[in-house]
């Protein structure tokens, strides 16, 4: 949040129509602190003017001073008695943020009975906003939070959080006086940057100017690592902070230092449109994703969370709109993505929430989001919270405009930067249900739930078990069941309310006896019956199967490619299957349990004798051909 220098002193020799029409061109632009210094002198001459007394608290609310929007929202109300406008959505708006939620229902209440007005999108806002005023049942103690110390949070919005290398990053103007940003005052305006503090003894040390990626007169902010550390994504913005354009680049860092700066293409950036607030991770599966969030076409409104796929070459794919799920018409912003639980965290003033922005989270996974939950107080409140970074396991990072962070103006002008560590206490339950490919209950399903240690916690023989688990951690979940491959999976269990309820849902494939089932990247040099290391770690999911289901008994099938002589083929192929049965009986199976069958060139799949890119060279035809396969004789 930025202040404006006052304009020099010329409005005593302003008519009340130049210093309303003033005020509305401030406030357009983004000036909000001008803009209110007219305003108030337009009041001044006429106190009955309630579309002035109505915008003037807009601008109170846009930098954030609530106490002093309330005034002029309730002023603006009582003049419109037609309910025409949106004096009194404003109002009750503006109570429930500052924590007044009984007055907050009987005001919106009041605006739905008499609303006369045409704005679709308050008669759509305020059903979530009513439902947001009533408590919901949470942990209280689920969070700790605390600010950072002084030195750290200035007087304005401290944003982005973030750790890299021991170094805790994060965004700021670090200024110890007001900032001019209006062009006619004659003070050049400073520019947000980054900075970073380092741990000594315990505590954070003074923050110094990241200065690496040479982009002091540009505004930089919200900045994040990719998981090895080697990339750097960060929001650049041209203009006036008020009324910039924003866009997400990135940085490599190679031999000691940062290089490599460029601005994603537009896949990313639209043209026209701000994004920003990136965050790449990379899920179970290997994929790498980029989360952002942009105001670009395609939305649901305002800004929204966005995310691309990352190929790879390093390009992004062209971003998906993460859907209404997650996206509301109002605002959806600062993304994170917690890997181990498949967690997307974000900040939204549209979902049912207490008030402003509050952090949300949703389970993702195939594609799709689960329904998302509120965090607990104390992490949420009825101010704004964003940048919600997890830095270790049950600690992390946000930012909150709440009383008491450190403002250079009202008491809730700013963002500062807070600390949060989860409690231990926490007593998720946990509900595991077994079902088939079509995404049918499998009746009888034996379900076993574990510690970490190997300790049983439950089992039973059901289509759905519900637990309560001791803590939050990592678990261990099997499932077993006659005509079906066993299933072992690891969860990781984070909540934050005794009565949250984490789902998982366990799909079990039927054993299908006589079929052949390909064995992926399985690879020989030619003419050679030696596993190298890459088939070495494919068969180790083959391994992982065996192991999980003692009684299966497989045979492992070599198959050549149409090229050399039969003979030679089969006796190569047998070579090979058998290279395949030593490395898993080296591992630990049973060799009663596996056979080993070359097949040579007697079961090709696709004829290549068409193919003109074929012959004796290498293809894609011969490649298909020349594959091991096992086939499921019995267990």
């Amino acid at each position: 949040m930025l202040f404006q220098a006052a304009a020099q002193d010329s409005l005593p020799g302003m008519s009340f129509k130049q210093l309303v029409r003033q005020g509305n061109k401030d406030f357009k632009n983004g000036y909000f602190y001008d803009a209110i210094r007219y305003f108030d002198e337009a009041l001044k001459r006429d106190s009955t003017a309630s579309e002035v007394v109505l915008q003037n608290g807009m601008a109170h609310f846009k930098i954030r001073d609530y106490k002093e929007a309330l005034r002029h929202f309730e002023n603006a109300a009582i003049a419109d008695e037609n309910c025409m406008g949106n004096g009194l959505y404003y109002y009750a708006l503006t109570q429930k943020i500052l924590g007044n939620s009984n007055k907050a229902i009987e005001l919106f209440n009041k605006f739905i009975a008499c609303y006369k007005g045409s704005d679709k999108l308050l008669k759509e806002w305020v059903v979530a906003d009513i439902m947001g005023c009533y408590d919901i049942k949470s942990t209280e103690d689920t969070f700790v939070v605390q600010p950072l110390p002084a030195y750290i949070n200035s007087g304005y919005s401290d944003l982005s959080p973030t750790l890299w290398k021991n170094k805790l990053f994060f965004a700021s103007i670090h200024s110890d006086t007001l900032v001019f940003s209006k062009p006619d005052t004659g003070y050049k305006q400073p520019f947000m940057q980054l900075y970073f503090s380092e741990t000594k003894d315990g505590e954070w040390t003074k923050p110094k100017h990241f200065s690496a990626l040479n982009l002091a007169n540009k505004h930089i902010s919200n900045v994040s690592f990719s998981e090895d550390g080697n990339r750097m994504f960060f929001t650049l913005c041209n203009g006036e902070l008020q009324q910039n354009s924003c866009a997400i680049w990135s940085a490599d860092f190679e031999d000691g230092e940062w290089k490599n700066t460029f601005e994603l293409n537009e896949k990313i950036n639209y043209p026209g449109f701000s994004s920003t607030h990136p965050h790449l991770t990379s899920l179970e599966n290997g994929k790498e994703i980029l989360w952002f969030s942009s105001n670009q076409p395609g939305g649901l409104g305002g800004f929204d969370i966005w995310y691309s796929e990352r190929e790879k070459g390093g390009k992004f794919q062209k971003a998906k709109n993460a859907g209404k799920i997650i996206n509301t018409s109002r605002d959806e912003v600062t993304p994170f993505f917690e890997k181990k639980t498949g967690t997307l965290f974000f900040s939204s003033s549209g979902l049912i929430g207490k008030g402003g922005l509050d952090v949300f989270y949703a389970r993702f996974g195939e594609g799709k989001f689960s329904l998302p939950k509120t965090l607990p107080a104390p992490l949420n409140s009825s101010y704004d919270e964003s940048f919600y970074r997890l830095t270790e396991r049950q600690k992390g990072y946000f930012t909150s405009n709440r009383p008491g962070v450190s403002s250079i103006k009202s008491e809730t002008c700013c963002d500062d930067i807070f600390s949060f560590e989860i409690k231990k206490s926490i007593r998720p339950w946990l509900k595991v249900s077994a079902v088939d490919s079509n995404g049918n209950f499998i009746l009888y399903t034996k379900i076993t739930i574990a510690d970490e240690a190997g300790n049983v916690l439950e089992e039973k023989e059901k289509q759905t078990l519900f637990f309560q688990l001791p803590a939050n951690g990592k678990y261990v979940i099997n499932a077993t069941k006659n005509g079906y491959f066993n299933l072992q999976n690891d969860v990781y269990i984070d909540a934050y309310s005794s009565s949250d309820t984490n789902e998982i849902a366990l799909m079990m494939k039927a054993v299908e006896v006589n079929k052949a089932f390909r064995i992926a990247d399985i690879y020989f040099d030619y003419n050679s019956a030696l596993l190298n290391e890459d088939s070495r770690e494919a068969l180790d999911t083959l391994f992982s199967l065996l192991q999980q289901n003692p009684k299966l008994k497989i045979e492992i099938g070599s198959h050549t490619d149409a090229r050399g002589d039969d003979d030679f083929n089969l006796k190569l192929s047998q070579q090979r299957a058998e290279s395949v049965v030593s490395y898993l009986v080296e591992k630990g199976i049973d060799r009663t349990r596996l056979s080993a069958k070359g097949y040579g060139k007697t079961m090709l799949l696709q004829d290549c004798t068409s193919d003109p890119d074929c012959g004796i060279y290498d293809c894609d035809c011969h490649r298909l051909n020349r594959r091991t396969e096992f086939i499921i004789l019995g267990g």
